[in-house]
């Protein structure tokens, strides 16, 4: 048995909108992700710049 596989428009228009979807689905995902990871914890207070060891600038 052998399949005749037909790249029509039809089909070409509908994979192309489900492209479409996917990408902008996968945009959201990440934007929701970095957002929800880029939240302040609630209860820890935030240290100040200073105390972090890799934000010390030697003056010159």
């Amino acid at each position: 048995m052998r399949f005749r596989l037909t790249l029509s428009p039809r089909l070409l228009a509908i994979t192309a909108a489900a492209l479409c979807a996917l990408l902008l689905l996968l945009f959201a995902l990440g934007l929701d992700l970095g957002i929800h990871l880029g939240a302040p914890v609630p209860g820890v207070a935030a240290a100040p710049a200073a105390a972090h060891p890799a934000a010390r600038v030697e003056a010159r």
